[in-house]
């Protein structure tokens, strides 16, 4: 059976739509809902890449950001202004980080941003930049902060999982506003042939 004209008038608009509900639906699965950054999957993605452009002498850096006393805010506040808070940072973090940089909502209050072509120094700035503009942001419920740690990559790492653990504070660095740094020096990877 021969195609009627109206189908075939029809076929583009129909392959523009299908196209279209699936471009909605890999946003879906990258984007985090609530605050519209990209999620740990989106993350995990752009950060295998970068780690591989950092194996062959780019500079990376990470910046994991844990908003401080989040449960006990949320507590206090109501979940709803727990939420406002999250968008507010998500905020903070996407107008502060570049264009060739991806900050996401990694879990919970936890957020990574990668800092693609990033020493430690800038990576130290852009999170003290992030810290002193929550710290200035006015919330109807109250404040709220942020601790941040910062790891460069390093040629011993073997993984992008060794380096958000570079960044990652131990228990005992916990607390309300703390910046800690992986404290090893971004040597340029050995030459693999």
């Amino acid at each position: 059976m021969v195609g009627s004209p109206l189908r075939e008038s029809l076929e583009p608009l129909r392959r523009g739509l299908l196209h279209r509900e699936r471009a909605d639906v890999e946003d879906l699965a990258l984007t985090d809902i609530l605050t519209h950054l990209p999620n740990r999957r989106h993350a995990r993605v752009f950060l295998e890449n970068e780690f591989g452009a950092a194996e062959r002498g780019r500079l990376l850096s990470v910046v994991l950001f844990d908003l401080d006393s989040f449960k006990e805010y949320n507590d206090r506040y109501g979940h709803q202004a727990g939420d406002d808070g999250l968008r507010h940072f998500a905020e903070i973090l996407a107008s502060t980080a570049r264009r060739m940089n991806l900050s996401s909502r990694f879990g919970g209050e936890e957020f990574l941003t990668v800092l693609a072509g990033s020493d430690e120094e800038g990576a130290l700035v852009f999170a003290e930049r992030v810290r002193e503009a929550l710290a200035s942001l006015r919330l109807s419920s109250g404040s709220l902060t942020v601790s941040s740690g910062v790891a460069t990559y390093h040629p011993s790492m073997r993984s992008p999982d060794e380096l958000i653990a570079a960044a990652r504070p131990l228990p005992s660095e916990a607390g309300r506003q703390k910046l800690r740094a992986r404290l090893r020096s971004p040597a340029r990877p050995r030459n693999r042939r």
